[in-house]
């Protein structure tokens, strides 16, 4: 009996040695990992209040959806650069200073909306952005005290004087967007087009194409031909319900433009810029370029004609 217990007190003596080594270690960490600096933002609060994303220049950071991104939309170029892989959004500070609004649209249909500032800084940081599903628990936007307004759109600076325009087009609603189709060669848009802020400096001929609508307001439409085979357009909603356009809808000498399918909405009073790649030469023009887009309030399509300067 006394042997059993002098055993015990040796097996207790070393367990309690054991862990006040343990807790007296210092815990491992890895010298080559940098500090967690994840953000965290739930889809639905994004679709109501935007998000805001406060680079320094030279900052690099990647959002990451709950689904894969079809589109997004900046509405002034110098200040970010931004690239779509995936389910990830890659967002460069490339200017020195400034705010931009950003809208990212999901394969589903949602529209992430956030606020970029970029300040001057030491920069060269990384950061990840999730976005997850649903709201977040008790979630709210602020609100203001006064009534709800819309937010002014910025728009684009506008073009100097050299540059021709024609005047918009009248466009009647068509039953369909196949009735804007006739005749002439194809040119398919290749697939992953580069968006937005990639082509800076536009300097070959512009144009325009919209619509007049009996109310007087309208849906806008800028072409720049950026080179040869890339194309900008610079849509403005006047509109009171949001619009819907999709590539498969885009034709050019009469024929479908694009090869790829995706869509993307223009909400009320939204400027926004959409930059597709051509597989052939365009020569320096754009002739008899349509697009059709759905208006969601009514159902009804309308489509975009026009032509550019040769």
């Amino acid at each position: 009996m006394r042997r059993a217990l002098f055993s015990l007190g040796m097996i207790l003596a070393c367990g309690g040695a054991g862990l006040a080594q343990s807790a007296n270690r210092p815990q491992a960490t890895n010298p080559y990992l940098a500090v967690d600096s994840t953000r965290t933002y739930y889809m639905d609060d994004l679709e109501r209040c935007p998000g805001i994303l406060d680079l320094q220049s030279g900052d690099l950071w990647m959002l990451s959806f709950p689904e894969p991104v079809s589109d997004y939309f900046l509405t002034r170029q110098g200040i970010v650069e931004a690239k779509v892989s995936g389910q990830r959004v890659m967002l460069a500070g490339v200017g020195t200073s400034g705010s931009v609004p950003l809208m990212v649209l999901t394969d589903s249909g949602l529209a992430a909306q956030f606020n970029v500032q970029v300040r001057a800084g030491t920069g060269g940081q990384n950061k990840t952005v999730q976005i997850l599903p649903g709201s977040a628990p008790k979630s709210s936007c602020p609100k203001t005290s006064g009534p709800d307004t819309a937010a002014p759109v910025a728009v684009a600076p506008a073009a100097p004087a050299s540059v021709r325009r024609t005047p918009s087009v009248p466009v009647t609603p068509t039953a369909s967007p196949a009735a804007a189709a006739t005749t002439g060669p194809a040119i398919p848009v290749v697939p992953g087009a580069a968006y937005g802020s990639r082509f800076k400096t536009p300097t070959l001929p512009q144009g325009t194409i919209g619509t007049a609508l009996p109310s007087g307001k309208s849906v806008q439409a800028t072409l720049t031909l950026v080179n040869a085979t890339t194309v900008r357009f610079e849509f403005r909603n006047g509109l009171g319900s949001p619009v819907i356009f999709n590539l498969a809808d885009l034709n050019y000498a009469g024929q479908p433009a694009a090869d790829t399918s995706g869509t993307f909405t223009l909400k009320p009073g939204q400027t926004a810029i959409k930059t597709v790649a051509f597989k052939n030469s365009v020569q320096n023009r754009l002739l008899g370029v349509t697009w059709a887009g759905r208006v969601t309030a009514t159902g009804e399509f309308l489509t975009l004609r026009g032509r550019t300067p040769q």
